[in-house]
C-alpha cells in the first residue's frame, strides 16, 4: 500500500510538471501518416508478439514468465526441493498485459500485449521525431533498420563466402543473427540493431527508448530535468541495464544545467529514491551467484583468448558499431559548433566504454546498457542526414549497408509467418512454469529468475 501511494504521488507530480506547458507540434501530412502507419503495422506484426511472425528464442522465457504471472499467485511462488522461491525479474514490461490476462485468460493477455507493446513503440518513435523534428517514410526506415555495420563484423568473422552463406541461412532460421553481432567470438560484443532489439527483447528496449526520449526532451528542450528521478527509477523496474545506461547522461545534464532549480526537486528525488530502493531490494534477491561477470581483459574471458586478441576484436567492434557513425559526425559538429556536439561525444564515450565489461551468459551488460546511447545515436545520425551535406551521403551509404542484417531478421520472420494468420499464439497447453522452462531448454539458469522466501524483500516488504 505504501508503494502504491508513493507511486501515485510520483505520477501526479510528474504529470503536473510535464504537461503544464503546451508542447510544440510537428506537422505531418495524411499521406506521410498513412505510409508510416503501414510500415509500422508490418514491422510490428512480424515481431512475433502478435502470433504472426517468428517468435525468437527468448519468447520461451517471455511466454513462461507471463504464464506464471497470469496463473500463479502474486508474487509467483515456486516450491523447489522443498523450499519456497518467488519470481524475480524485470517485470515492468509484462505487468500490464499480465494484469489483463489474470482476469480474462491467456488469449486476452496476448491481445493486450500487442496493444501495450505497440503503444510503447509509438511513444518511442514520438520522442525520436520530437527531437529529430521531422517525419517521413525514410526517416522512419532509418529508425527501424538502424544499427552498426555488422556486415563488416561478419566479413571479419566468416570471410566473404561465409558471410553470404550465413546471411542466406539466417533468412531460413538455421543460424542466429546474434553471430553477426560479434566481431570474432560469439556473444563477446553485442549491440543489436533496432529491429533485433524489438524482436528479441522489447522488455528492455522500450524502457530504454522512452527514458532516453524523456531525458533528452527535459535536458535539451525544457532545460529542466527535475522530474528525472521519478521516471528513471521506474525504468529500473523495466530494465536495470537501461537505468545504468541512462545514468551518465542524467549526471552530465545536472552539471550542464547549473541552476539547481532546473535539476533539483525534493519530492521527485525522495519519491524516486524510495522506488529505486524497493526495486533494488527486489532484484538483488536472485540466487544465482555463478553468472559471468568480469572485465574483458581477462585471459579466460573469451574462450581463453589472450588479451591482444581480445583488444583487436574490441577495437574492430567499436570502430564498426560506433565510430564509423560518430567520428565523422563529431568532426563536422565541432567545425559547425553544433549544439549537439557534447551529447554526441558523450554517447560515443559511453558506447566505447560499455563493451569493456561482460555480465551474463549472453552478455546482457553490453547488449542492454548501451541501448539508450544507441537510441541517441540514431537521432544524431538522422539529424545529420537531414542537413544534406556531403557527410549525409556517407551516412546514408553506411546506413544502407548496416540495414542488411535487420532486413534479414524481417525476411526470416516473414518466411516463418504462421500461415499468415494473425493472433496465432502459442497454445496455453504447451506452457510450463519459468523455472521448468529454464531447465528444459538449458538456455538460462533458473537461479537468475528466482529468490528465496527468506530474502530481505520477500521477508519484510512483500507480505
Amino acid at each position: 500500500m505504501l508503494y502504491i501511494l508513493i507511486l501515485s504521488y510520483s505520477t501526479y507530480i510528474f504529470w503536473k510538471d510535464t504537461f503544464q506547458n503546451q508542447a510544440d507540434f510537428i506537422k505531418i501530412s495524411y499521406k506521410t501518416l498513412l505510409i508510416c502507419s503501414l510500415i509500422l503495422i508490418v514491422w510490428i506484426a512480424l515481431s512475433g508478439m502478435g502470433g504472426l511472425g517468428l517468435q525468437t528464442g527468448d519468447y520461451l522465457k517471455h511466454n513462461a514468465l507471463c504464464y506464471d504471472l497470469i496463473t500463479n499467485t502474486h508474487p509467483p511462488e515456486y516450491i523447489i526441493d522443498g523450499k519456497t522461491y518467488h519470481l524475480v525479474h524485470y517485470l515492468g514490461y509484462y505487468l500490464t498485459p499480465a494484469f489483463v490476462g489474470k482476469f480474462l485468460g491467456w488469449s486476452a493477455f496476448n491481445y493486450a500485449n500487442i496493444l501495450w507493446t505497440s503503444l510503447g513503440i509509438l511513444l518511442s518513435i514520438f520522442w525520436f521525431i520530437r527531437i529529430v523534428d521531422k517525419l517521413n517514410w525514410f526517416i522512419l526506415l532509418i529508425f527501424i533498420l538502424f544499427g552498426g555495420l555488422r556486415l563488416a563484423g561478419a566479413l571479419y568473422q566468416f570471410g566473404l563466402e561465409g558471410t553470404v552463406d550465413t546471411l542466406y541461412n539466417a533468412m531460413y532460421g538455421t543460424v542466429s543473427l546474434f553471430s553477426l553481432n560479434s566481431t570474432h567470438y560469439s556473444f563477446a560484443f553485442i549491440y543489436h540493431n533496432t529491429t533485433d532489439l524489438i524482436y528479441w527483447s522489447p522488455q528492455h528496449t522500450l524502457g530504454a527508448w522512452i527514458g532516453a526520449g524523456l531525458l533528452l526532451h527535459d535536458w535539451l528542450h525544457r532545460k529542466n530535468i527535475s522530474m528525472a528521478p521519478i521516471y528513471l527509477s521506474l525504468i529500473a523496474f523495466w530494465s536495470p541495464w537501461s537505468f545504468i545506461g541512462l545514468f551518465p547522461f542524467a549526471l552530465v545534464a545536472i552539471f550542464q544545467l547549473k541552476d539547481w532549480q532546473r535539476w533539483f526537486s525534493l519530492p521527485a528525488i525522495l519519491s524516486g529514491l524510495v522506488i529505486l530502493v524497493l526495486i533494488t531490494l527486489f532484484l538483488l534477491g536472485v540466487t544465482d551467484n555463478n553468472l559471468i561477470h568480469h572485465f574483458i581483459f581477462n585471459n579466460a574471458s573469451i574462450s581463453g583468448s589472450d588479451n591482444a586478441t581480445i583488444f583487436k576484436s574490441y577495437l574492430f567492434f567499436v570502430c564498426f558499431e560506433v565510430l564509423i557513425y560518430t567520428l565523422p559526425i563529431l568532426i563536422l559538429m565541432y567545425i559547425q559548433k553544433n549544439i549537439y556536439f557534447k551529447l554526441t561525444l558523450l554517447l560515443t564515450i559511453v558506447l566505447v566504454l560499455v563493451p569493456l565489461y561482460r555480465y551474463g551468459q549472453w552478455n546482457d551488460w553490453c547488449a542492454k546498457v548501451g541501448v539508450p546511447a544507441q537510441f541517441m545515436m540514431v537521432i544524431m545520425v538522422t539529424k545529420m542526414i537531414l542537413q544534406k551535406t556531403k557527410l549525409s551521403y556517407y551516412l546514408i551509404i553506411v546506413f544502407m549497408l548496416s540495414a542488411i542484417v535487420p532486413l534479414t531478421s524481417i525476411v526470416n520472420s516473414f518466411r516463418h509467418a504462421r500461415h499468415f494468420k494473425l493472433f496465432n499464439f502459442p497454445a496455453e497447453s504447451k506452457l510450463v512454469s519459468l523455472p521448468q522452462t529454464a531447465d528444459n531448454c538449458n538456455c538460462w539458469p533458473k537461479e537468475q529468475f528466482i529468490a528465496s522466501d527468506e530474502t530481505l524483500f520477500f521477508k519484510y516488504f512483500s507480505k
